[in-house]
């Protein structure tokens, strides 16, 4: 028989250690961010060793914001109030046990390599009557500590973390949030890790902008700073962060002085990846996994919007918006996601929850920041570059379609003063879409719809230029895809006039009436809305041409058919009352045209509200009844209350807001306050001159106004 086999003597496998991050040190170059680091000081006074209660204290932000640098900086100079700091890699509930482990081996070394470890550790927190202190540093998930905090109400903690969640089990003043640095931080920051002189008024002037490029973020700061120590100069930075700025964020070749061992961009994308590992996450967790979908679309749509003024409020209009025309208005892309965020109740109302799970993801990894007003948001400068330039070419682009297409489908065709006040706020966003690629070849009539919606917003802005090329290209698209007597041609055609009336171009746009008008009464007939519209803005032609009989001929025929067919008190047939009184006005009829802007004003404010453009345009008309009555106090009066309101609801730089202004500069001129007049005048022109051009009628009417009272 053969012998057997002799046996071999497996070696024991030790355990696997998990990795843990190496505990950072205090930057050589740190810059005190005064105001947290007197709070820590305060917080966290000397005390008798071994005292309760425990003090627990949380520095929550952005990554990159410089919370850990704050944390060791505080330790660091204020050793002598604790018996022993212990640092604990926080990032998850693994790491967090190997840095108990690692402090067992340090302090209980019999029982380190045992399975309770931890537990003896935490009993031995509990029962020491040293003054210690836990840096628990980038925690994830406030319950990822619950299983790791000794018990008893003695020691402090100091944690760090994106997650502002943290917070909600801490005293209500036991958090700060670590923000941008303030810019004289960030200025020093900044000339240490480039090597300058920092006693060098000039070369610290010169570092100001390059901070303000970088949203004075401490780490892209640091290390932009030792981009500069390299070779770069000093004012050449930003053009080359301008041109290069993908390489400079994501390459740790241009780590500084931190020790941060993490490229700017690194930072966001250990946030991104971790909301992509809920995605498939574990199993049972639907939920999870479906809120981390949705935060990745909002991050996605919000990148290419303005990073401050997000509003959940477009979200909630594009839902609700039921009249878009021509498909889907481009949301039936890729994105089902979108769609879903989007879904109504069976009562046909926006439900958010999904939206709001979403951000709620977002704010837990701090790459948005929520503002005191409710449904309001905003993204560092850096965050939103970031998550551009995070996307591939063709998710870049069809992320921007997504965009565009959500914003169009927020605009309706509503005129209260909320609809006004919203369109507002949604300029900035519009206006950041256009950087991301040019609207200027529109082939298909979605793509008119688009550029037909945003038109809208930079008409009732005042951006008569901005609004005229994108009309020009719905009327073409138009004309070329649906006809040229199709209804919406005929519309396009008349908003185009109405533009052309904005910039002064008033024969321009009496000539493209006259052609609108006639093809709209044989096509759609003569008491249609649309051809009633028209020739309301015909008679504003003639008016602003001073053809005043050929102007009140038109609007008595106008106004007469509105009453009739929309009703007396109808915002269309308001409108032509008030055009009405104007012609009045400009014929010297005074005291007809004060009763109708009487009338008028009245209605509107009952009908309208008190802060409707429409309103505002009625009582500065009014206003000038007055000037023109030399009543100057009640001319003033209401003038002042327009402008007042107009710059809120409107914006300073309104053409209605600098209509007010000119008549209030009026007024005051003649009410023998001349250097009042001559400065709100000088502001007013100023103003012209940047929002409507020096070759706009009013502009060198009020420039001609200016420098005679300057001579005088």
């Amino acid at each position: 028989m053969d012998q057997g086999g002799v046996p071999i003597n497996s070696p024991i496998n030790p355990p696997i250690r998990a990795p843990i991050r190496r505990r950072p040190i205090p930057s050589p170059i740190f810059t005190r961010r005064e105001a947290i680091m007197r709070t820590l000081e305060v917080f966290f006074e000397a005390r008798q060793h071994s005292s309760s209660p425990r003090r627990e204290y949380l520095l929550f932000g952005m990554g990159g914001a410089g919370k850990t640098q704050l944390a060791l900086k505080f330790v660091d100079e204020h050793q002598d109030r604790f018996d022993r700091v212990f640092w604990i890699d926080a990032s998850s509930k693994v790491t967090i046990e190997q840095s108990y482990k690692d402090i067992a081996a340090e302090c209980l070394p019999d029982v380190a390599e045992s399975s309770g470890a931890v537990e003896s550790i935490l009993r031995w927190f509990s029962s020491s009557n040293d003054e210690w202190l836990l840096l628990f540093d980038n925690v994830n998930k406030p319950e990822d500590l619950f299983d790791f905090l000794p018990d008893g109400n003695k020691g402090n903690a100091i944690y760090t973390s994106r997650n502002p969640a943290v917070q909600f089990n801490l005293r209500q003043d036991a958090s700060s949030e670590v923000n941008e640095m303030l810019e004289s931080e960030a200025v020093m920051l900044l000339a240490r890790a480039a090597r300058m002189d920092e006693t060098s008024k000039e070369l610290l002037k010169s570092a100001v902008p390059i901070v303000k490029e970088l949203g004075y973020l401490a780490l892209a700061i640091d290390q932009a700073g030792a981009y500069i120590a390299m070779g770069c100069r000093l004012e050449d930075y930003i053009q080359t962060f301008r041109n290069h700025r993908q390489e400079l964020l994501k390459n740790p070749k241009y780590k500084g002085a931190s020790r941060y061992n993490q490229a700017v961009y690194a930072t966001w994308d250990i946030s991104y990846k971790a909301i992509e590992n809920s995605i498939h996450g574990r199993e049972g967790n639907a939920l999870e996994s479906r809120d981390a979908k949705n935060a990745l679309q909002i991050l996605n749509l919000f990148a290419f919007l303005h990073n401050e003024g997000l509003m959940e409020e477009i979200y909630k209009r594009a839902a609700e918006n039921t009249g878009v025309k021509y498909g889907s208005n481009g949301l039936s892309v890729q994105d089902s996601l979108a769609q879903q965020i989007l879904l109504l109740d069976n009562d046909g109302v926006w439900d958010p929850f999904l939206f709001r799970r979403g951000i709620s993801t977002l704010l837990s990894f701090s790459l948005i920041k929520q503002y005191e007003s409710w449904g309001y948001f905003s993204m560092h400068v850096l965050v939103h570059l970031w998550a551009q330039d995070r996307l591939s070419g063709s998710a870049h682009q069809s992320q921007l379609r997504s965009a565009r297409a959500l914003l169009s489908r927020s605009i309706t065709r509503r005129f209260l003063t909320q609809d006004y006040s919203f369109r507002r706020k949604l300029l900035p966003h519009i206006t950041a879409c256009q950087k991301h690629g040019s609207t200027s070849h529109i082939t298909d009539i979605e793509g008119a719809e688009q550029a037909h919606n945003y038109a809208l917003v930079f008409r009732e802005a005042g951006q008569w230029n901005q609004a005229e090329e994108l009309r020009v290209q719905v009327m073409e698209t138009r004309k070329r895809v649906l006809g040229e007597e199709h209804i919406d041609t005929l519309a396009s055609m008349n908003d185009l006039a109405s533009i052309y009336l904005g910039q002064g171009q008033w024969k321009k746009a009496e000539e493209l009436l006259m052609q609108v008008i006639e093809t709209s009464k044989r096509v759609l007939g003569q008491e249609h809305p649309d051809t009633l519209t028209s020739m309301n803005n015909l008679a504003l032609a003639y008016l602003e041409q001073r053809q005043l009989k050929k102007a009140e001929e038109l609007f008595v025929q106008v106004l007469k058919t509105k009453k009739r067919v929309f009703g007396q008190e109808h915002p269309k047939t308001l409108i032509s009352m008030n055009n009405l009184a104007s012609t009045y006005l400009n014929q010297g009829q005074l005291k007809k045209a004060e009763e109708r802007f009487v009338q008028v004003m009245k209605t509107e404010k009952r009908v309208l509200g008190q802060e409707h453009p429409g309103t505002l345009t009625s009582i500065n008309n009014l206003a000038s009844i007055y000037l023109n009555q030399e009543q100057l106090k009640k001319a003033e009066e209401l003038f002042v209350q327009v402008i007042e309101t107009s710059k809120r609801v409107l914006g300073q730089e309104h053409p209605k807001t600098l209509i007010s202004m000119n008549n209030l500069a009026w007024t005051l001129k003649y009410q023998g306050r001349s250097d009042e007049a001559l400065e709100l005048m000088t502001v007013c022109v100023q103003l012209s001159m940047e929002k409507l051009g020096e070759n706009h009628p009013d502009t060198k009417d009020r420039s001609q106004e200016l420098d005679e009272w300057s001579q005088e």
